[in-house]
């Protein structure tokens, strides 16, 4: 009555990123919501996260065990969790850790324009 499905994966090199990287942060200025591309060359723990200029965290977007490949996240304004955004410039860090050690750490600027 019920069968065995199989299925069968292949992944080629050009599939797999070359090197950590934040590809972008598009739009940017946004008004709302913006979406963040980043690649990971191996599997690892990702921590997207968002702070104003004083430095304060006011988003944590991503903080989760990720496989090696391309990857977004959408960044949502109205869902912030924290008291309202206002416009202006906003810092979104990217890291990549593997048992404790950092194995990438970037930040890319995003202007907010209400």
């Amino acid at each position: 009555m019920f069968g065995v499905i199989q299925l069968h994966f292949q992944v080629t090199a050009s599939e797999i990123p070359y090197d950590w990287s934040l590809q972008s942060v598009y739009p940017n200025p946004f008004n709302g919501q913006t979406t963040i591309h980043y690649t990971l060359k191996e599997s690892a723990v990702v921590s997207v996260t968002i702070h104003d200029l004083q430095g304060r965290m006011v988003k944590v977007l991503v903080d989760e065990f990720q496989s090696a490949g391309k990857h977004s996240v959408i960044w949502d304004t109205g869902t912030s969790g924290y008291s309202p955004l206002t416009s202006g410039i906003y810092f979104c860090q990217l890291q990549f850790k593997r048992d404790e050690k950092l194995l990438f750490n970037t930040t890319a600027k995003a202007v907010l324009i209400k």
